[in-house]
């Protein structure tokens, strides 16, 4: 496991922690959370960023770097735009830089990364993705989901093609419809959300949601957000840690 961290700040508790897995030499996700300096308003109170490398195409482990440090540099300031337009434009000049550096670097081969990314003000939250890593929301017990998959096979769940019990076996579930990197389809979905004193966030990659029934998530998350990051990488690896696996959460006071 590498660098988990922890904080607290204007009302919100945070953790977040990346893994490798089991089957996997080398980490393609990336994970970020931004608490501004003191006496600075950016605009919210804490935010989270998890981006993971798409999988079979080469320098995954760049596309999510590149995502992360455009996702720091662009909110990472005073703005007066709102939380969805920033995180749209986030996503966008990520998705510039890594076509940038896949022209530069690997003679325009594909290079691509998913994104997540949820920003809290108060009460208030905001959130978009890009791809299959997702948001959830755990309220008095209950785990909801927040974000659609880009995916062949959420496609065909919200088609009625399949079921949603068979998404997580389908040999096709890797296969992302929208990625930052990809000309023309990385459009962020952006929501917002009202928040209440103890709901927790999740931001995870396909590591976790993909290997892991999300009544197993919700009963691993505690009000001891450090162990709860811990046991969240933990189930994952007992489920044979088949990817890379990365989680955040955000508890509202």
């Amino acid at each position: 496991m590498t660098w988990p961290f922890t904080a607290r700040r204007a009302g919100v508790h945070h953790a977040a922690l990346t893994d490798v897995g089991r089957r996997h030499e080398k980490n393609e996700d990336a994970v970020l959370v931004i608490v501004p300096p003191d006496r600075q308003e950016w605009g919210f109170d804490v935010a989270a960023i998890v981006c993971d490398g798409v999988s079979g195409q080469p320098r995954g482990e760049v596309a999510s770097k590149i995502s992360i440090d455009v996702f720091r540099s662009t909110l990472s300031r005073s703005d007066e735009r709102s939380l969805a337009e920033r995180l749209r434009i986030a996503a966008a000049a990520a998705s510039a830089a890594i076509l940038d550096f896949a022209k530069r670097e690997v003679e325009g081969a594909p290079v691509a990364s998913t994104v997540v990314a949820l920003a809290l003000h108060g009460h208030a939250a905001t959130i978009g993705h890009v791809g299959n890593s997702r948001a959830y929301l755990l309220r008095a017990g209950e785990l909801m989901q927040l974000t659609n998959d880009h995916s062949f096979v959420a496609e065909q769940v919200r088609q009625g093609i399949i079921l949603a019990s068979e998404a997580r076996r389908h040999p096709m579930r890797s296969r992302i419809s929208r990625a930052l990197g990809t000309p023309g389809a990385d459009g962020m979905d952006v929501t917002d959300v009202s928040a209440e004193a103890g709901d927790v966030f999740l931001l995870c990659s396909d590591g976790l949601h993909d290997f892991v029934e999300e009544a197993e998530i919700a009963k691993a998350i505690s009000g001891d957000l450090e162990r709860s990051v811990h046991r969240l990488i933990d189930l994952a690896n007992a489920a044979g840690g088949a990817d890379n696996i990365t989680v955040a959460l955000c508890e509202v006071a």
